[in-house]
């Protein structure tokens, strides 16, 4: 562990002791005895690797200098082939407490399950990707979230913005605020308002791992990441399997530094779309949901369909309209009628089989 569990660090991140892999000997007394109670609850972080190398010591040095420093942390690498081994020899031989396991390519779903089950009895677990950093509060402050609601499955934060070199970059089209039904149209859910419900997550509001403090019981009887579902949208799938099982609360604050680069698989546009496709084709299946998860999906498929899909329908024709493009700005209008058809007959069918 990293000098304490779940302990509260007011000492600058240099003057951390190193600390003994977990089972050896981890602190010594005057760590503890400087480091304040804090909030409680063992933290655990997983981190998936993938031809990151140039970015890891970025990321585990910024999990030192957490005010609330988490109690195991492991790097999975899943094969890397940018000759990780000189890049995280020295991270252990520098931390001790790092755990490394390598395996051979098989994808970040089954690398970040491999880390879960490694993790040693830890009340939290954060996904943190390789080439992301957090900001010294993020653990302390999403960690007492989850602790003020026991209900909570998970707390998530916003992210800011780098590239490659940690300078401000160009927040990415998936970077989506929370929202919800207004009394005419969609409206932005109120930073003060900390619940996220599953219709708004339905909505894609940008959450990605990094930026989500999970509860391991939850993560567990969420039925963890699956790992046939492919990269791209996995993370929307587990949190949406979590908000069925607990509340999902969002604090305001940009806790997390994500760096967006040309290597990474999100700049995949294409595939993120299919993947997309493939989320809301999992979530039209309700069979194996029971009656109160049922309705929660149906009222956010209600959402998605009668009030997002059609208001960008209407958009759109007002657009079109207003650019003398009348047959385009028709065509908007007719989707829109076509997407309201589409969202009863669905809800329809639904209700004749429950």
């Amino acid at each position: 562990m990293l000098g304490g569990h779940g302990r509260r660090c007011d000492r600058p991140a240099s003057a951390l002791p190193p600390a003994g892999t977990r089972g050896d000997s981890a602190v010594t007394p005057d760590a503890l005895d400087q480091a304040g109670e804090g909030v409680r609850g063992l933290i655990g972080v997983v981190i998936p690797c993938y031809d990151s190398r140039r970015f890891l010591r970025d990321t585990i040095e910024s999990l030192v200098r957490q005010t609330l420093r988490p109690d195991d942390v492991i790097v999975i690498d899943d094969g890397s082939t940018d000759d990780p081994e000189s890049a995280i020899s020295d991270l252990v031989q520098e931390y001790h407490w790092l755990r490394v396991v390598r395996q051979e390519n098989a994808g970040v779903a089954t690398a970040r399950n491999r880390g879960a089950a490694l993790l040693v009895d830890c009340d939290f677990v954060l996904f943190l990707d390789a080439d992301d950093m957090l900001e010294a509060t993020m653990l302390e402050q999403l960690a007492s979230v989850l602790q003020s609601r026991p209900s909570a499955a998970m707390a998530w934060c916003l992210p800011e913005f780098i590239d490659e070199e940690g300078r401000p970059a160009t927040p990415a089209v998936w970077a989506r605020r929370r929202r919800r039904r207004g009394i005419w149209r969609v409206e932005e859910v109120p930073d003060e308002v900390p619940e996220t419900s599953f219709a708004s997550l339905f909505a894609i509001p940008g959450i990605v791992p990094s930026v989500s403090l999970i509860r391991t019981r939850a993560f567990l009887a969420a039925g963890r990441w699956d790992a046939s579902f492919g990269h791209g949208y996995e993370d929307l799938d587990l949190f949406l399997r979590l908000r069925l099982r607990g509340d999902v609360l969002f604090l305001p604050g940009r806790l997390v530094r994500y760096r967006r680069h040309p290597a990474q698989s999100t700049s995949n546009t294409d595939l993120y779309w299919q993947q997309e496709q493939t989320l809301r084709d999992r979530w039209r299946d309700l069979e194996s949901l029971d009656t109160r998860e049922r309705a929660m999906v149906l009222d956010a498929w209600r959402f998605w369909d009668r009030r997002l899909l059609i208001q960008r329908a209407g958009s759109v024709a007002r657009t079109r309209l207003c650019d003398g493009e009348l047959w385009l700005a028709l065509r908007a209008v007719l989707g829109g009628v076509r997407i309201l058809v589409r969202s009863l007959v669905r809800h329809h069918r639904s209700a004749v089989r429950a």
